[in-house]
């Protein structure tokens, strides 16, 4: 379970160095319709997984209606670029400087419920 995984690192950290760390717990999936692999979060505590910007506006000033990211999802691709694909051996990234928010509890969830998914 890699919710409770990230959560309980998460703790553990907190725990022994007073800080509060975000922890995202990272796998590679294939995507419909594209080709190559991609590390998305499979688990998160300690941040809000997504950004809306809905009601910002975009570079050239049209509002956004409907944008929401998964900031986990992408520290998670990004985290591949230093972790590796194959047998780098890297078993994690320290990632520093992004703005995020905390959760009120770390409940959300990533993936869509089963009603929601397109796939089943």
């Amino acid at each position: 379970d890699p919710r409770s995984s990230a959560l309980a690192i998460h703790r553990d950290i907190g725990r022994l160095t007073g800080l509060h760390v975000p922890v995202i717990i990272v796998d590679t999936q294939g995507r419909p319709w594209r080709l190559g692999a991609v590390g998305v979060a499979v688990g998160v505590a300690g941040m809000k997984p997504f950004v809306s910007y809905a009601g910002e506006s975009d570079l050239v000033g049209n509002p956004l209606r409907g944008s929401m990211v998964c900031l986990a999802d992408e520290l998670a691709a990004a985290s591949g670029l230093i972790m590796g694909q194959a047998d780098e051996a890297v078993p994690a990234a320290i990632v520093r400087g992004i703005r995020y928010e905390k959760p009120e509890d770390d409940t959300e969830r990533i993936a869509r419920e089963d009603s929601e998914n397109l796939f089943l």
